[in-house]
């Protein structure tokens, strides 16, 4: 859902991003669930063609920002190195470092019903459309 959704932001903005998603517990190939895709249909997103793919400390070091969902997977990229977890961040707690905790976090909708994924949903529009510009200030920062 988040890749679709700041892929969209990034479009509209006229960005030239690159996004990409990947799952720290997934199985590669799995399609998008039944709740991701009639949240997102709801509000005009297809994300029926979507596959999962893993997300590795190879594929971590190829990117320049990693935005997680939750504590849990902040922790556990951050202990793949120091550089890796010097540019991950809590979606919810962006531009700010660290984990303050489950406040932050964004609720794995995964086994419940669809008025869950839509609120999942609307958290990831809120948040990343909030976001968006704080990360194009944090990339010209970075990039010189």
């Amino acid at each position: 859902m988040s890749e679709a959704i700041l892929k969209a932001e990034v479009a509209e903005r006229g960005l030239s991003w690159h996004v990409d998603s990947g799952g720290l517990s997934t199985y590669p190939g799995s399609p998008a669930s039944e709740g991701s895709v009639l949240a997102a249909q709801r509000d005009g997103f297809d994300l029926r063609g979507h596959r999962s793919s893993a997300f590795t400390p190879e594929r971590a070091r190829s990117c320049d920002l990693i935005l997680v969902h939750s504590g849990e997977h902040y922790h556990r990229i951050a202990t793949w190195g120091d550089d890796l977890a010097d540019k991950t961040y809590l979606l919810k707690h962006f531009p700010e470092p660290g984990d303050p905790g489950p406040a932050a976090w964004v609720e794995d909708p995964i086994g419940l019903d669809l008025e869950d994924y839509l609120d999942t949903w609307r958290e990831l529009k809120n948040t990343l459309g909030r976001i968006v510009a704080d990360i194009e200030i944090w990339a010209r920062e970075r990039s010189g």
